[in-house]
């Protein structure tokens, strides 16, 4: 009896401060304005690969998407890079982001809610 006692009584405890300290933040989404957007490829780059143990030079290309957004106190451009699939935003329309360390981050709400981590390139502060 004494034994089951200790056990919920343990249980009680690691599930009241289980859930506060095992509980998944949610980060402050934020609003801005996207004032332009620049989806662009880039070819000319080499990669070295190796074939059989030989190294071979295969031409590359890269994609970006740079973006300039307008927060209330600042300007910001922000650059996406990488292979996979960019988010296309609409100019004048309204996003939601959240920063996410150096990164700001932008849910893409019609791609069930995936990440798209841009690096911030240059900021501005807007005059009042």
């Amino acid at each position: 009896m004494l034994v089951q006692m200790k056990a919920i009584a343990l249980s009680a405890c690691l599930l009241g401060f289980g859930s506060s300290a095992f509980a998944k933040e949610h980060p402050k989404l934020q609003s801005a304005t996207v004032i332009s957007q620049n989806i662009d490829y880039h070819t000319g780059s080499e990669r070295q690969w190796f074939m059989d143990g030989n190294p071979v030079m295969v031409p590359s290309a890269q994609r970006s998407n740079v973006v300039v957004i307008e927060t209330a106190k600042q300007r910001l451009t922000l650059t996406e890079t990488g292979f996979g699939s960019f988010i296309t935003l609409l100019i004048h329309g309204d996003i939601k982001y959240y920063v996410e360390g150096k990164h700001i981050v932008i849910p893409d709400a019609y791609n069930n809610g995936k990440k798209h981590k841009f690096a911030i390139t240059h900021s501005e502060n807007i005059a009042p």
